[in-house]
């Protein structure tokens, strides 16, 4: 039983782990997609 909780805790430490990723790396290409759009019109 201890090795089924620790590979749950893995699984799911791991899942965290891909999602902060996920979230920090759509956060940065949002960005710099933004920088490549022509100004706004006045």
């Amino acid at each position: 039983m201890d090795l089924a909780g620790s590979l749950i805790a893995i699984s799911l430490l791991l899942l965290i782990a891909i999602g902060v990723a996920a979230l920090f790396l759509a956060g940065r290409d949002s960005r710099s997609s933004n920088e490549d759009d022509p100004p706004p019109p006045s």
